[in-house]
């Protein structure tokens, strides 16, 4: 006699929440990354909206599906504000007031420094990479 799964064992393996607690660390990569390419799109995650859109969702996910789906939204939530927040930093760094980036330009200036590191030429135009000492007018 041999024992074969019945298909109520097959389909409770199927539910949504056994799936997800399978998969937690696919989801939280996920959504770090969503963080990581939202900010490539232009969205800051720390902006009053969207801090008050992910605090919504986990009030209406806490209400319509309990504390556990609450506590997994926010976790969600919390992952994908960390993504957001660690590559807004390298798109928007900050910058002291006289740094070379505060320029108003166009405007002819000289520059004065080191190169560090062997110039990119590509077809249409090349990048340095100075260590600037010195700046002036060249006006």
């Amino acid at each position: 006699m041999s024992h074969q799964p019945s298909w109520h064992a097959s389909l409770s393996a199927l539910r949504p929440t056994s799936l997800l607690e399978r998969s937690i660390l696919i989801h939280l990569a996920l959504a770090y990354l969503l963080g990581q390419v939202g900010i490539a799109w232009g969205w800051q995650a720390a902006a009053p909206l969207w801090l008050g859109g992910l605090l919504i969702l986990s009030v209406a996910s806490w209400i319509r599906g309990g504390f556990r789906l609450a506590v997994l939204v926010s976790l969600l939530s919390g992952i994908f504000l960390a993504g957001n927040l660690t590559l807004q930093r390298v798109y928007t760094p900050d910058f002291p007031v006289h740094h070379l980036r505060q320029l108003a330009l166009p405007q002819k200036i000289t520059l004065e420094g080191w190169l560090f590191r062997e110039p990119e030429r590509g077809p249409a135009r090349g990048r340095l990479y100075l260590e600037a000492q010195q700046i002036s007018d060249a006006g």
